[in-house]
């Protein structure tokens, strides 16, 4: 049930951190691609990384915090975060290394690692995700095919990419730019608001507004109103016939016996 978790607003707002800087990163690598000058593009490239490391970052710390509440998710939570750092290292690297370093080996092997740890990372934070929608209602359940998606993205654009590779053809390369910059900003910023609302979800448990009122079984007995003016008095019977006695009664009114 959902009373058997406590989640602090501070841990709450994190995925909307998360969901924020996904946002923000997408727009950035979208004016990036736009830009003719290296500099100026170098520059959103960066702002952009930074921009997602913060944005994993947030994750990871929520992650940290709920892992004590739902330990039976501790190996997704496990792989979700050591996928998420070398993701990182690699996302760098991959995107500042092309820039130097000539097109070959390097490229497919950053391109090979970084496709299991996205792929990894994304899909282990899912299921965590899923397993913490266990104890939520159905309407506010964490869990999202997007995030699935997401880590399979990586995976999608290595096939593709090869394909064209192999083809030699420039239109087809120019054209999977281009889609592969469309896809990847529509994917962030679906990352990025499923982010938002789950903060929002959990903000909402907190406060309490998705906590079923508790319903007393209708064979329970009901206390009688007591307004505090009353007083509480018991009523006295008489051992040897059975009538009402007055609470000072030594003797019986009826049957004349006495009273101890």
């Amino acid at each position: 049930m959902l009373n058997k978790i406590i989640i602090k607003e501070t841990s709450a707002n994190q995925q909307k951190y998360a969901g924020l800087m996904f946002i923000l990163a997408a727009l950035f690598l979208l004016i990036g691609s736009f830009m003719f000058s290296v500099a100026a593009y170098l520059a959103l490239l960066i702002i952009g990384l930074v921009l997602i490391l913060f944005a994993i970052g947030f994750i990871v710390f929520f992650l940290a915090n709920v892992l004590e509440l739902k330990p039976d998710a501790s190996t997704p939570i496990n792989i979700a975060r050591f996928g998420f750092i070398v993701y990182l290292l690699i996302l760098f690297v991959a995107n500042i290394g092309f820039l130097y370093i000539p097109t070959g080996v390097f490229t497919i092997v950053t391109a090979v690692i970084q496709i299991v740890t996205q792929l990894a990372a994304f899909i282990a934070l899912n299921v965590a995700f899923k397993r913490f929608s266990e104890l939520l209602t159905p309407a506010d359940k964490i869990d999202s095919p997007v995030f699935v998606i997401y880590g399979c993205f990586g995976l999608f654009e290595f096939i593709v990419a090869l394909i064209i590779g192999f083809s030699g053809s420039f239109g087809l390369i120019y054209a999977f730019l281009w889609i592969n910059i469309t896809l990847s900003f529509i994917l962030m910023l679906a990352l990025g608001i499923v982010l938002i609302l789950n903060s929002n979800k959990l903000l909402k448990y907190i406060e309490g507004a998705t906590i079923a009122p508790t319903t007393v079984p209708s064979d329970t007995p009901r206390a009688k109103n007591y307004t505090g003016t009353e007083e509480l008095k018991e009523e006295i019977f008489c051992p040897n016939c059975g009538s009402k006695l007055g609470e000072d009664s030594k003797f019986c009114p009826e049957c004349g016996a006495t009273l101890q």
